[in-house]
């Protein structure tokens, strides 16, 4: 699986569940964008490039769901502070990512899985 398939379905997914949730708030689409662009880039590397490959696929996905709930309560930490519903947004958000990394990681391994890997870059990450 190319690294541009992945990227894109992680930033799609992190975009839909962020406009889900937050315009709901009157969250800037501007800052969504460009916090769902982060944590794409974010949980790419920790996730699943460290995570899925010493943990497995629901542990990695457990790690998508926490890495963002905590990015985005820091940030709303530290700029306009946090309120219990915003609160219930956030753990939401962590779900909604948290289910779909799930699905994404089971679809970037099953040509691993299939034996059709030959353009598959990195296959120690099964």
């Amino acid at each position: 699986m190319t690294h541009g398939k992945i990227l894109f379905l992680k930033m799609f997914t992190q975009l839909s569940a962020l406009f889900l949730v937050f315009t709901f708030y009157g969250f800037d689409p501007g800052f969504l964008f460009v916090f769902a662009a982060l944590m794409t880039m974010v949980t790419y590397v920790l996730s699943d490039y460290l995570a899925f490959s010493f943990l497995g696929n629901w542990q990695a996905a457990v790690v998508d769901g926490l890495i963002v709930c905590v990015s985005m309560l820091a940030w709303l930490l530290f700029t306009s502070g946090i309120y219990f519903s915003v609160f219930a947004g956030v753990v939401f958000y962590g779900l909604i990512v948290s289910c779909a990394e799930w699905f994404i990681h089971a679809y970037a391994i099953a040509p691993v899985r299939r034996g059709n890997h030959k353009d598959d870059e990195h296959l120690q990450y099964e």
